[in-house]
């Protein structure tokens, strides 16, 4: 397809490069962000490997939990990080009976922001 000789054309295509740009950073953020997950699985000292995996877990969501379970565990399912790393508080009150209610996983506390 011949290209038009366009102002106009030249102007979405620079906005669409424009888009390109961020996105195409992210993508990369996203692989780094894997691969220093991963790289856990270095940490010789098991109890820092895990520590620092179930911090990773709840303050860098955008932290892929699967990643972060390969990394610790040397299994790529979350279910295994959560199982080692137990119930957190974070102070959400059970609105019957008042005492916090224990956090299992990302989607748990999703489920209880939202309502659910």
């Amino acid at each position: 397809m011949d290209k038009p000789g366009c102002a106009e054309l030249e102007a979405i295509l620079a906005t669409a490069d424009e888009y390109r740009a961020p996105e195409a950073r992210l993508k990369a953020l996203k692989a780094q962000g894997s691969t220093q997950a991963q790289a856990l699985a270095t940490v010789t000292d098991k109890r820092t490997r895990l520590a620092t995996a179930v911090y990773a877990y709840w303050f860098a969501p955008e932290t892929n939990a699967s990643d972060l379970a390969f990394g610790a565990t040397g299994r790529a399912h979350p279910s295994a990080l959560n199982k080692l790393m137990g119930p957190v508080s974070i102070g959400v009150n059970c609105e019957r009976c008042d005492p916090e209610i224990p956090i299992t996983s990302r989607p748990h506390i999703k489920a209880l922001l939202d309502g659910a």
